[in-house]
């Protein structure tokens, strides 16, 4: 689970989304570096969520990468005008890559615990 949940956050890290990038530390890698904390353990709670977890991540990844597609350069925009916008537009455009392939690390994590 820490090679992917690894290997997932140096994707993000790719994206070149900091915002996503502590989202992923926060909610994947956190949780999987911890696992082996008796007081952290999650585990898993039924066959449903054996399944449905994983394809949960990859459908997250997916949402995240598109949404950001759209996000990103208004975000940048925003703040710093032009040169944020076309930032903000190469952030999304990587993002719709590397996000879905995030999702895809996340769900092998989820998958082997």
């Amino acid at each position: 689970a820490r090679l992917w949940a690894t290997a997932g956050q140096t994707v993000a890290i790719l994206s070149l989304d900091p915002e996503y990038r502590q989202w992923h530390r926060d909610r994947v890698v956190n949780e999987a570096t911890n696992l082996n904390r008796v007081w952290k353990r999650r585990g898993v709670q039924s066959l449903q969520e054996i399944f449905l977890r994983p394809i949960a991540d990859i459908f997250l990844g997916v949402t995240a990468g598109t949404t950001g597609f759209i996000t990103a350069p208004y975000k940048g925009a925003k703040t710093r005008g032009r040169r944020g916008f076309v930032e903000g537009v190469a952030i999304g455009t990587i993002g719709v890559v590397a996000k879905p392939v995030v999702g895809v690390f996340d769900a092998f994590t989820h998958a082997s615990q």
